[in-house]
């Protein structure tokens, strides 16, 4: 199987790496385990963001853990705020790299969720 997918993964978050810097993020560090990355990134005020990218569905999610409490994204929607976010902004590709328009779509997502404050 070609690690093709997994190279574009980190790109992705590497062209994206300065949007992260200017919301308090930094990489913390970068994992592969066979065909699964993870891609760590920590904030000053106590938050910390996973990138995944790998088997089983091959799409990437995003997991938030902030003051000890960890945010899979299906708890990011229990939130009435994130939630109205996500359908008023549902995933769409926006080019030929579904992979590139995920990891965008999920720096967006995490840019909301700071600006409002919605996990406090």
């Amino acid at each position: 199987m070609s690690t093709e997918p997994q190279e574009t993964f980190i790109k992705s978050l590497t062209d994206v790496e300065l949007e992260l810097t200017d919301i308090g993020f930094s990489h913390a560090s970068t994992i592969k385990k066979g065909y699964a990355t993870y891609i760590h990134y920590e904030s000053l005020d106590n938050m910390q963001t996973l990138f995944i990218y790998g088997p089983s569905d091959w799409n990437v999610e995003l997991s938030l853990t902030k003051n000890g409490r960890k945010y899979e994204f299906k708890d990011l929607l229990q939130s009435p705020i994130i939630f109205q976010w996500v359908m008023d902004n549902k995933f769409q590709d926006q080019t030929s790299y579904k992979i590139k328009d995920e990891v965008a779509w999920f720096v967006d997502l995490l840019r909301f969720v700071i600006k409002t404050q919605a996990l406090t």
